[in-house]
């Protein structure tokens, strides 16, 4: 028998409404968080009565109740809710809030960023190796001209290294983000690489899609009421 979502709500409030009266007069608001299993199965719960964590009530009743709401809800190419929050009054006056489901697919940001990072390192590696492979380049012949010889290398080389080991851990996962900047950075330095060193940031930091994408402890909890 398919529930409707407003039975189910109604069943959650009248569950916690009963144990939270039950172990506490005098109480004046409740919440009630429910996080849905990334890996399936009945996800975890946090009550807090009149602000407070709640360790003296059991809610066990009430998570499988949020999955059967999470299905009632459910509609065809359309994701279900991640995170619920349930707020009630002491009068038993309840409402719900949702927050959607954590992002799953790369955001375009992360990828733009990526390649931008492997294609700057492949034309900054060509340009480094056409300019000393000249034939017409005169040598360095003073200690101070191969001391900055030496060190326009070192900037070439670390930028190009980090930047393909960072493009390629941007596509192939969630990390990579502080080392992308960091390539980016340093790409300043070749001047060739100024587009680098300010849109990589500007992908990866100031996104709101890149932003959740690396949060490795999301926090998918509806707004407040």
């Amino acid at each position: 028998m398919v529930q409707t979502v407003e039975a189910v709500e109604q069943r959650i409030a009248d569950v916690v409404f009963d144990q939270v009266e039950a172990g506490r007069r005098g109480w004046s608001d409740v919440e009630l968080v429910y996080m849905a299993s990334v890996t399936g199965g009945v996800g975890s719960l946090v009550l807090r009565v009149d602000g407070g964590a709640d360790h003296g009530h059991t809610v066990a009743e009430v998570a499988p109740l949020f999955e059967q709401l999470r299905t009632a809800m459910a509609s065809p190419g359309r994701p279900v809710w991640f995170s619920a929050r349930m707020l009630m009054d002491e009068d038993g006056e309840y409402a719900f809030t949702f927050a959607a489901p954590p992002v799953w697919s790369r955001p375009s940001s992360v990828t733009a960023a990526a390649v931008i990072l492997l294609v700057l390192s492949g034309l900054v590696l060509l340009g480094f190796l056409a300019s000393n492979s000249n034939p017409n380049r005169p040598p360095a012949t003073s200690s101070a001209e191969v001391a900055a010889a030496l060190t326009v290398a070192a900037i070439v080389w670390s930028a190009v290294i980090l930047g393909v080991v960072a493009g390629i851990r941007l596509l192939r996962g969630r990390g990579g983000r502080v080392v992308a900047t960091v390539a980016a950075c340093i790409f300043g330095l070749t001047c060739v690489g100024l587009v680098a060193t300010i849109a990589v940031p500007l992908l990866l930091w100031r996104n709101d899609e890149s932003r959740g994408w690396f949060d490795r402890a999301p926090r998918y909890l509806p707004p407040s009421r």
